[in-house]
């Protein structure tokens, strides 16, 4: 939301007021309440060997999806929001293909079965259609709709489900920073 607004503000897309000010901030600090207070000590498989570059990738993903939101506001008047999505899909995919032809050396032929274990495709499917397909059709959709710093607001409840799926799925207990941060994102959105 933070980088959606700036983008938008300098391109003279949207205008600033108080309320979306103290919205983003709250949003936001909630969302890093969550993230930052709630984590606990797992630092991944690298084990916090590559957590820069990490962070670096992060950051210039999150600056590119507000280029994304802000600059296909425009387009959006002009073209169906499933058109724009499919347009950039497409691109994104194209990219991937040529990435994954330039790694083949690196992969298993039972890497492109993903070793027909059941779990991993469910994963795949489930990755493709709820997590990718839907979002980005949602996002192009509600785009068409309200200001594009509004919508990227609504990414910090990302952390708010991710909690509340580890809380339901995996039994983690909840943290009174987890908590607090959740109720601050629901305000702040």
């Amino acid at each position: 939301p933070v980088t959606t607004t700036i983008i938008a503000v300098l391109v003279k897309v949207e205008g600033l007021n108080a309320y979306k000010i103290m919205g983003i901030i709250v949003a936001v600090t909630g969302a890093v309440l969550i993230v930052v207070l709630g984590a606990d000590n797992d630092v991944g498989d690298d084990e916090g060997n590559n957590t820069m570059l990490g962070i670096i990738i992060t950051l210039s993903s999150q600056v590119m999806f507000g280029c994304l939101l802000v600059f296909q506001k425009s387009l959006l008047v002009k073209y169906d929001p499933k058109v724009l999505t499919f347009v950039y899909y497409s691109i994104g995919g194209a990219i991937t293909l040529f990435m994954c032809i330039c790694s083949a050396s690196r992969f298993k032929e039972s890497d492109l079965y993903l070793d027909n274990d059941t779990l991993s495709w469910l994963a795949l499917s489930y990755a493709g259609i709820f997590a990718t397909f839907i979002p980005y059709n949602t996002y192009s959709w509600v785009n068409r709709v309200l200001v594009s710093s509004i919508v990227s607001v609504y990414s910090t409840l990302q952390a708010v489900f991710t909690s509340l799926f580890e809380f339901i799925i995996d039994g983690e207990i909840l943290t009174v920073a987890q908590i607090f941060g959740g109720m601050m994102v629901a305000v702040g959105c």
